[in-house]
């Protein structure tokens, strides 16, 4: 893993000065007409940003629905209730995606073949793959195919549907893949790449990663899916060394956008005691759990501290997902559980878990079935939204849902399936958004998306 650490805010207010912009809320891009800009004032930003959108409420919500967390008082008390109204995700479509990444991650697309800079545009089509897989795991149908098209292009884009966008983010890392294998152009990346210092190998690596897990989340349209996830893996990560980290500022401006949450937001949500049940007897909740405190999360602890990384992917997850394919496609007992233990170990390694409490900890895993291979990875990739994906696709793991729960929004009163669209999708693209409500058969939480049926 190598560590770029960054301030976070400097970047993203640099962002309006790279990128003078307008009301993005239509999920319309920049009117400029596109003169030619220096990408690699661009690239920072662009992933300052979709780090920032996978370590705050991307992670957060999902992680409040899969009982990561609970809320104590204001939103996350409503949110533990599945009580995520319209307005819950505006700031997160309008400027996390729509606005923020992937506008910057567009004009580097659309301006990298005209500066002979394959590289930079392989970056930017694995980050534009990473952040609508991570939109239509949420929300499902999502505007891309007419969306981004400048001052003369649609301003109100139609949502493309989810299986369009899926067979979308396999064509971007592909595409990737090829501008990643070049010699390198006229321009390439170094200290402007904030994961990887420009290495186009890492994000090759990258590229393949993620075809596995999207691969993994398609396994409900087809047990291909499987195989095609375990040649990704075949492909991609070797150790932690690759992992695709983007590491935070140890300043209070600059800090993991878990850690900023906790500072503003101080008891407003903790671990679960259903969390940290699961965790009991197990060397990472040390190292989860705030020293001294019966729930806190953070600000001293591994993922909570000022530093710590927001993950893209991982070596752990794709060692489970080897270990779920293997199982689907009648790889051995044997087999399925190395990899579960490799997912394991990259996990307690990359937190700093000493060798000894690794290896006894190991010692007491011997399930191989789907059950303990999706237990033993909603451990690992705490706090990531990555489990969410899991109980929709598998049930696992099986946790009950509250039993409290707002059924305005979720009349099942069953697991949230989905979030409701943006209000200011409602306002601003009224008849798109209305459009792909009545495609996906509702705009309610309890309906299955595509992907996942």
């Amino acid at each position: 893993m190598r560590k770029f650490k960054i301030n976070i805010v400097a970047l993203l207010l640099a962002t309006l000065v790279i990128v003078p912009s307008c009301d993005f809320g239509d999920t319309n891009i920049d009117p400029q007409n596109l003169a030619e800009v220096n990408l690699n004032l661009v690239l920072p930003s662009a992933i300052a940003q979709v780090g920032f959108n996978n370590g705050a409420i991307a992670s957060r919500n999902p992680g409040i629905i899969m009982q990561y967390f609970e809320g104590t008082d204001a939103q996350q008390l409503g949110y533990t209730s599945y009580l995520m109204p319209d307005i819950t995700f505006n700031n997160l479509w309008r400027t996390g995606f729509y606005g923020g990444a992937m506008k910057d991650l567009d004009l580097i697309i659309k301006q990298a073949p005209d500066q002979n800079a394959p590289y930079y545009s392989g970056i930017a089509k694995v980050l534009m793959a990473n952040s609508l897989g991570l939109a239509t795991s949420f929300f499902g149908d999502i505007p891309y195919s007419n969306a981004f098209q400048g001052e003369d292009g649609v301003l109100s884009p139609a949502y493309d549907d989810q299986e369009t966008i899926m067979n979308t983010v396999f064509a971007l890392l592909a595409e990737a893949r090829t501008d990643l294998a070049t010699d390198g152009g006229d321009i390439v990346p170094t200290s402007d790449d904030l994961i990887f210092g420009g290495d186009n190998d890492a994000w090759l690596a990258t590229a393949w990663a993620l075809e596995a897990r999207y691969r993994l989340m398609m396994s409900a349209k087809g047990a291909t899916n499987y195989t095609a996830a375990l040649t990704a893996v075949g492909n991609a990560f070797t150790s932690n060394d690759d992992n695709a980290y983007l590491v935070f500022d140890a300043s209070a401006n600059g800090a993991n956008p878990l850690n900023q949450f906790h500072r503003d937001r101080s008891n407003t949500m903790v671990l679960t005691g259903y969390f940290m049940g699961q965790m009991s007897g197990d060397p990472r909740l040390a190292l989860i759990r705030e020293p001294g405190s019966t729930a806190g999360f953070a600000p001293t602890t591994f993922w909570g501290k000022q530093d710590a990384p927001t993950v893209i992917i991982n070596y752990a997850e794709l060692k489970f997902i080897e270990a779920e394919a293997l199982r689907m496609t009648g790889g051995s007992d044997a087999a399925v559980l190395a990899a579960v233990k490799d997912g394991i170990a990259a996990n307690m390694n990359d937190m700093g878990v000493s060798a000894e409490d690794r290896d006894n900890y190991l010692l007491g895993i011997t399930g191989s079935d789907l059950a303990a291979i999706i237990g033993e990875k909603y451990k690992a990739l705490y706090p990531q939204n990555i489990a969410w994906d899991d109980y929709r696709r598998t049930g696992f793991p099986a946790i009950t849902p509250n039993v409290d729960g707002n059924q305005g929004l979720n009349p099942h009163n069953g697991i949230p399936r989905r979030f409701i669209y943006p209000n200011s999708e409602k306002n601003l693209n009224t008849d798109n958004v209305n459009a792909a409500i009545e495609n996906q058969n509702s705009d309610l939480m309890d309906q299955a998306l595509w992907v996942f049926q």
